[in-house]
């Protein structure tokens, strides 16, 4: 049996494949204080529909992302930070980005290592990697003994230059472990210079460290109790990662619920021929978009955690820079149950702010007394009522007289609706447009709870004339990560070295770590961080798998695509990085066991009509169960589990042979 769980921030959502291909989806609410009830109540369900009781689980989770934003019974844990002496100031310090330029009163992100846990150490290494003062073994001691009567957990080094030649965090880092479980080196959560961004990262890795390890261990030793063999975590970049590494690096797992669902739209554009496609995930709180060229997605070095967004784009200074790959990401606050509102204009204006799971929008009936957007897809019809996922029974009734207070309810909720599609259709030209791509030449596939319903409204909003729908689409980031590939990732300062000697002496790191993964097929990817002589910033870009190539040449094209010129200057590489993807040797018995499961069995649906506000008036519609139509409708309503999918006026869908809804633009 093969199970994957997703644990988001209103629903959390369970994909089991049974041995004999049976197929169980759940979805039940999201225990906010305890995610793990969430977690056991589903699995536990499904298990006892399979009737199984072995098997693998695959796991993405908000927990690391959630510590970082304050969540209530969530925080963070207490840190010590070892740093060069004269540099206890650079986290607070950090780089002049101020997230709103005007605001004289805004407030820094909080400060993740208390003043009286960061310890200056008189030590120090030149940039050419040269050690001109080693480190007072006593020294670091009395600090480290100082520490633990403060309570800390967990430590962190971070010495200038250390990414050079990193000899005097290694001998702290010893020292430390004689102290404490949880110890991280700068030099090798980030060996590239810029000691603050790699500082930072060092430092969240160090205060999520105890807390997702205890949860992750705490799962594990659950799910192993249960029967199941393996538990593997989703990563930011796309790849699956064994508990104990996702625990020693939790980083690398804040987006690992948005990665999965963008892993899961590349294999299906590669499945359906797609060459460009966006991958548009909307949720109950949020709404994500990815570009998709050639079945890959893009990838970022970058990322800033905890922070916020402002249509879509990341807000910089707001949060805390870590250094890894991340796949390239929008991020908009538009969900299911996001907040219709006036302001004091008397405007409608829709979100940021989210009703989450508990009391969820009003038509749920759990208590909610806030209107949502879900709530205007009920009024308008959009979504029928009746049950949904989770046992909930949609109250139109009760969403008619919240957007009442705000004014006649079909409008508000028409005109809230064209609010959030246009801040969703913001988060896609950020990965489209701003990347050098024309949406109008790629196909938009819409999945998530909220996804289906407003893709079509979505991709008028930006031009995109063709929307597909992928099986279980509420369920899709789940399934998502039980397709994904296992990742090794190592880096490395290239300095004075050889860039191709480097570069071979990451591969035999990376085949040595995935030999134990079960995989007989290890692509390996070459990148690197490169700059021109004298420029304060690196371009990443890929390299060819031989060492026969000209990085100059290379650079020159990338620089031209990005910034719209090139330099004749001399090009250096500054860090080099190795990604070694090992074959999930599941996929292809996954992939088999779902085209070929009984798809009808997973909800109760019935077809008829309904009555949907369309352009200013009520319309009859058609409303079809997804696995019982396949002529070309439209517009209408199609239910499925865990999402229900519009078509719209001007719009035609239909169902292919592989069970994907297409939907074309007239």
């Amino acid at each position: 049996m093969y199970v994957s769980v997703d644990t988001g921030g209103t629903f959390t959502d369970i994909v089991a494949i049974c041995s004999d291909g049976r197929i169980f989806l759940q979805k039940v609410l999201t225990s906010i204080d305890n995610p793990w009830k969430s977690i056991s109540m589903g699995i536990k369900s499904v298990m006892d529909s399979c009737g199984e009781r072995e098997g693998v689980i695959f796991h993405a989770s908000t927990i690391a992302t959630n510590m970082l934003l304050g969540q209530r019974g969530l925080e963070t844990a207490r840190s010590a930070l070892l740093i060069t002496s004269g540099f206890k100031d650079l986290l607070t310090i950090a780089r002049q980005n101020r997230p709103r330029l005007y605001d004289p009163f805004f407030k820094k992100p909080r400060q993740l290592v208390p003043d009286e846990l960061i310890y200056e150490v008189n030590e120090r290494t030149l940039h050419s990697g040269e050690v001109v003062k080693k480190i007072d073994e006593l020294e670091v001691e009395s600090y480290l003994k100082d520490a633990v009567a403060k309570g800390a957990e967990s430590v962190a080094v971070v010495f200038i230059n250390s990414y050079a030649n990193p000899l005097n965090e290694d001998i702290a880092a010893s020292i430390a472990s004689k102290y404490f479980r949880f110890v991280i080196e700068s030099s090798r959560a980030s060996p590239s210079p810029r000691e603050y961004e790699r500082g930072s990262t060092a430092v969240v890795n160090a205060v999520l460290m105890p807390k997702v390890h205890e949860y992750l261990s705490r799962l594990w030793d659950e799910l192993r109790d249960m029967g199941f063999a393996n538990l593997y975590v989703m990563s930011s970049s796309g790849g699956l990662l064994e508990w104990e590494n996702a625990a020693r690096s939790p980083s690398r797992i804040v987006e690992s619920g948005p990665a999965a669902g963008v892993v899961g739209a590349s294999i299906m554009a590669s499945l359906l021929g797609i060459e460009r496609a966006i991958a548009f995930d909307m949720g109950g709180t949020t709404a994500k978009a990815s570009s998709i060229i050639n079945g890959v997605a893009s990838l970022t070095n970058e990322y800033e955690v905890g922070g916020e967004s402002h249509h879509g784009r990341l807000v910089k200074g707001s949060g805390y820079p870590v250094r890894g790959s991340f796949i390239d990401l929008a991020e908009v606050s538009a969900g299911g149950g996001t907040v219709i509102w006036r302001d004091k204009a008397g405007a409608i204006r829709v979100g940021p702010h989210s009703v989450g799971s508990m009391p969820g929008p009003m038509c749920y009936g759990l208590g909610g007394d806030e209107p949502t957007i879900t709530d205007a897809n009920v009024a308008l019809g959009r979504i029928p009522p009746g049950y949904i996922s989770g046992g909930i029974k949609l109250s139109e009734e009760l969403a008619l007289k919240g957007l009442s207070r705000l004014g006649d309810p079909s409008l508000v909720a028409a005109e809230a609706i064209g609010l959030a599609n246009m801040e969703m259709a913001r988060a896609i030209r950020l990965v489209t447009v701003e990347r050098g791509h024309d949406p109008e030449l790629f196909s938009l596939i819409a999945y998530g709870g909220g996804g289906p319903l407003h893709a079509s409204g979505v991709a008028n909003e930006i031009g995109v004339r063709s929307v597909v729908v992928p099986p279980f689409p509420g369920l899709f980031s789940s399934l998502g990560i039980l397709l994904s590939d296992h990742i090794v990732e190592v880096s490395a300062f290239v300095g004075a070295q050889e860039l191709t000697d480097v570069l071979r002496s990451l591969e035999s790191r990376v085949l040595s770590h995935a030999s134990g993964l079960g995989s007989s097929r290890v692509s390996l990817h070459r990148f690197v961080e490169a700059r021109y002589k004298g420029q304060g910033w690196e371009l990443m870009v890929e390299l060819p798998g031989s060492d026969d190539f000209s990085l100059k040449k290379i650079f020159d094209e990338a620089h031209e695509r990005t910034y719209g010129y090139s330099l004749d200057e001399d090009v250096e590489a500054v860090v080099a990085h190795v990604i070694g993807v090992a074959e999930n040797p599941l996929r292809k018995d996954i992939i088999s066991r779902l085209s070929g499961s009984t798809r009808t069995a997973f909800f109760d649906c019935r077809s008829g009509y309904t009555s949907v506000f369309i352009n200013g008036s009520r319309e009859k519609v058609p409303v079809y169960c997804r696995y019982s139509f396949v002529e070309d409708v439209g517009p209408a309503v199609i239910i499925d589990y865990g999402s229900t999918i519009f078509v719209d006026k001007g719009w035609r869908a239909w169902r292919d042979e592989l069970g994907v809804i297409r939907m074309k633009r007239d």
